[in-house]
């Protein structure tokens, strides 16, 4: 014997003049990309997310330490504060470090 939703959900499935929804659809079809870009798109995405990482990872050290300082001046209470407030700039400013750093270049007709 069945489950008495499971049997309410097939009935209206199979009332329905809807297709059934394809869900294998690709993430790539949906919004309407093609699936393989042009290598150097992918190189270009690689190296900001590897520039990304490698700031990323310079900031977490720098907010360690300035809130090391910071604990040791004034406790850990505020060095708490300075740490997160320093970790979510370094996040945003590691963005703006990465973008700038692997933007395409120009080149000036001469």
């Amino acid at each position: 014997m069945s489950h008495p939703s499971f049997v309410l959900f097939s009935r209206i499935d199979s009332f329905s003049s809807r297709p059934a929804p394809r869900w294998t659809a690709r993430l790539d079809e949906v919004c309407g990309r093609s699936r393989a870009g042009t290598r150097l798109q992918r190189e270009t995405v690689m190296r900001l997310i590897v520039y990304y990482v490698i700031f990323m990872i310079a900031g977490d050290f720098a907010a360690y330490f300035i809130g090391l300082m910071v604990e040791y001046e004034w406790g850990s209470y505020a060095s708490l504060i300075v740490f997160l407030v320093l970790y979510f700039f370094f996040l945003w400013v590691s963005w703006i470090l990465a973008e700038r750093v692997t933007r395409p270049r120009i080149q000036s007709a001469s």
